[in-house]
């Protein structure tokens, strides 16, 4: 992805963070950080 959209990397952050979350801290309630 060459694109500098801030939309895109809000999105690609989400991304990120939600493949994160999945990988081994499911035990933790959504939305709370």
């Amino acid at each position: 992805m060459t694109t500098t959209n801030p939309i895109v990397r809000a999105l690609s952050a989400i991304v990120t963070e939600a493949r994160h979350a999945s990988n081994g801290v499911v035990a933790r309630p959504a939305g709370r950080r």
